[in-house]
């Protein structure tokens, strides 16, 4: 696992981890909840198995990363994500798994059994990232009220493109105001513009959401040219109901 995981989170939660990690080898996708040291917040570890040839690349080429599924799996099944951690680590026989953390709570309170709708998020998994249902079609199929009801104060929003923050990736920072399926549009969003997401950093305070994506282009580099910085910025504004500014 990369230091930065290693940096994020304590001894009883990465041997929890590492368990899922494990598991992941029986199939496509699993998931499980892990310790968190969040209260009230439970935290969904997702590991997809060596199955796929690379899970951080598109599994068809018409379809969201593997990141935009997930995404909307988890807004299906009624999860809100307060924080996320996405990593990946190489395996022994030189393929990439994805190990993703995200930390959520439920939208509205359920009868259902935990360990029935966790099955039924893995089933989901299972189908989005072979292909069988897409994400889109899945979240339309779900979509609830419950959360578009609540009063949200206003949040500016704002997407800021960064090419000195780190050596190897471009850092997109985006502000905005919390709503269901946010995740997925972001993540569908780089996805389209022909980017691969190497980390990803969610954070929710509230209603503001500030969340951080560390990208490349296709080729492994950074973005460069600042014309192609800016279709980025305008497409992830349009994709937030904002509109860019007049250039």
């Amino acid at each position: 696992m990369p230091a930065g995981y290693l940096l994020s989170n304590a001894p009883g939660e990465i041997a929890s981890h590492a368990r899922v990690a494990l598991r992941a080898r029986e199939g496509v996708v699993t998931a499980a909840l892990a310790p968190s040291t969040r209260n009230e917040v439970s935290a969904l570890c997702v590991a997809t198995g060596d199955r796929l040839t690379d899970p951080l690349c598109v599994v068809a080429g018409d379809r969201p990363g593997l990141l935009a599924c997930i995404a909307a799996v988890i807004t299906a099944n009624g999860l809100e994500v307060h924080a996320a951690q996405v990593h990946t680590r190489n395996l022994p026989d030189g393929r990439v798994q994805a190990v993703d953390l995200f930390w959520v709570t439920a939208r509205t309170r359920s009868a259902e059994d935990p360990d029935d709708a966790l099955a039924r998020l893995v089933r989901d998994l299972e189908d989005v990232i072979t292909g069988t249902v897409a994400p889109a079609e899945l979240l339309g199929s779900r979509r609830s009220r419950a959360f578009s009801d609540r009063p949200l104060p206003s949040v500016a929003t704002d997407v800021i493109v960064d090419h000195t923050a780190s050596a190897t990736h471009t850092l997109i920072e985006v502000v905005t105001k919390d709503r269901p399926g946010l995740l997925f549009t972001l993540a569908k969003t780089l996805h389209e513009l022909g980017l691969t997401i190497g980390v990803a950093k969610i954070n929710t305070e509230g209603m503001r959401v500030l969340d951080a994506f560390y990208v490349t282009e296709l080729d492994g580099g950074k973005i460069r040219a600042p014309a192609r910085s800016e279709t980025v910025r305008s497409a992830l504004l349009s994709a937030l109901g904002t509109t860019p500014p007049a250039s």
